[in-house]
Parts: structure tokens; C-alpha cells; sequence
């Protein structure tokens, strides 16, 4: 399943991948409601159980790392929760050119990369221009 999940768009399928593709319109990627966003969704701890104790309330969870999506989906699956979105891609776009204003009822982000370094400041994930389109 996750080979036809990662595949081309179709409303059905829990994983949008948007690595390498335009952004689709976001009624594609969420065709129901405002959901509770988490950034960077690691093994998928947070989504797993906040979705599990709300199961009519939409989540979306994007993460920058196929491994992680590959691991959260199987969880997903293997507790057969279906109100779950992934999104495959870079938060920071994302955020800034697919998702329409007043479309999230909440943003969640534990635990971001700090990238102390100054030569990785351009890897940050929250910064002043990014907190500014949430």
C-alpha cells in the first residue's frame, strides 16, 4: 500500500508527496474541515494518539523525511485510523504557498532542529518568516 500511497494525487490515499511536484489545491489534500497540523511528525507519536482519542477530528502531519512517513503510515494502518493525512515535503513551503489562511485549527511542532551552526541557519525550520505565515 504505501508504493500507491507515495504514487501519483487521488483524494484516497493518506500520503501526498510533495517533494518534487506543484503544490495541488489544498481542498485536494484536506477535503474536509480545519485540521490540527503537526510539523515534522518524527515516528508519528503525537498524530497516532491524538487521532485515536479524537477520531472525527481531521489531522495532517508533514514531515521532510520519507523514513519517518514510511514508519508513520504503517502505524497508522496497523491501528486502522482513517483520519489521518501525510504530506511528504518541506514544511516551510508547504506552509507558505498550499495552505489557504484560516485553514488549520492548530499548528503542532515538538522538538525542531535547532542547527546551531550559522553555515545550517538556512535549514531552520522556525523562523521569523515561517512563524509569520502560521
Amino acid at each position: 500500500m504505501l508504493g500507491e500511497a507515495i504514487g501519483g494525487p487521488h483524494e484516497d490515499r493518506p500520503v501526498v508527496n510533495l517533494r518534487h511536484t506543484p503544490f495541488p489545491p489544498w481542498h485536494w489534500i484536506m477535503p474536509e474541515g480545519t485540521p490540527v497540523v503537526e510539523i515534522g511528525f518524527g515516528k508519528g507519536r503525537f498524530l497516532v494518539e491524538a487521532s485515536r482519542r479524537h477520531p472525527d477530528f481531521p489531522f495532517l502531519g508533514i514531515e521532510n523525511t520519507f523514513k519517518m512517513v514510511r514508519i508513520t503510515l504503517e502505524k497508522l494502518e496497523k491501528h486502522e485510523i482513517g483520519n489521518v493525512r501525510l504530506i511528504w515535503g518541506n514544511a516551510s513551503e508547504i506552509v507558505a504557498g498550499c495552505i489557504p489562511d484560516a485553514a488549520i485549527a492548530a499548528y503542532h511542532v515538538y522538538f525542531p532542529d535547532p542547527w546551531p551552526k550559522r553555515k545550517h541557519h538556512k535549514r531552520r525550520l522556525l523562523t521569523p518568516s515561517f512563524i509569520a505565515h502560521l
